[in-house]
């Protein structure tokens, strides 16, 4: 019967410190991208809903106006999903499949724009 090593010694080894080590390379630009990247979503989705009414002469947003910007966003993105390559990603009917490929470029875009508050 064999013993079980010792987990201390694992996490002394280099192996493992390198291997964190790139792992904090790599974590760190990209959870600040992320953090960046869902700050501007916050300011747009502010700056579309709230300021932008009120800079274009409304006193209040009125009960209509996410219709625009929404009307906007489903063009952009029909548009990206009819030029750009790929058709959007798979269709759900067909059920879930891993590894199917990597995502539409229009992805990025299209979760750029601004949705509505819940």
């Amino acid at each position: 019967m064999s013993t079980l090593p010792d987990p201390l010694a694992l996490l002394r080894s280099r192996s493992y410190i390198v291997l964190l080590v790139i792992a904090a390379i790599i974590g760190a630009p990209v959870s600040a991208a992320a953090y960046f990247f869902l700050a501007l979503v916050s300011k747009l989705q502010g700056w579309i809903f709230t300021d932008l009414p009120k800079g274009v002469g409304f006193h209040a947003e009125p009960l209509w106006w996410p219709i625009l910007p929404l009307l906007l966003a489903g063009v952009l993105v029909a548009l990206t999903i009819k030029y750009l390559p790929g058709k959007g990603g798979h269709s759900p009917a067909d059920g879930f499949k891993a590894g199917a490929g990597p995502p539409s470029p229009g992805s990025f875009r299209a979760s750029c724009w601004p949705r509505w508050r819940r």
